[in-house]
């Protein structure tokens, strides 16, 4: 079945790119296929972002992916 809200985080964050900080000469930033998120433990996800190569992934509490008012664009 896989992760519904992996995939939600994966599908809002791509539709909002590009993000303060990306390189808009990088055809991946608009590429819509540049972020992997999956869940690492029960209580959180990752979020993994191609465009930007950050050093570190970034991590985000499940239950703020879950919550219908948790705006992610804003948080990333």
């Amino acid at each position: 079945l896989g992760d519904p809200l992996a995939d939600h985080a994966g599908e809002v964050l791509a539709r909002h790119a590009p993000y303060p900080g990306d390189d808009l000469s990088n055809e991946k930033t608009f590429s819509g296929q540049c972020f992997v998120v999956y869940q690492t433990t029960d209580t959180h996800h990752v979020i993994m972002d191609g465009a930007r190569r950050l050093e570190d992934d970034l991590l985000v509490p499940s239950d703020l992916l879950a919550n219908p008012k948790f705006c992610l664009t804003d948080w990333y």
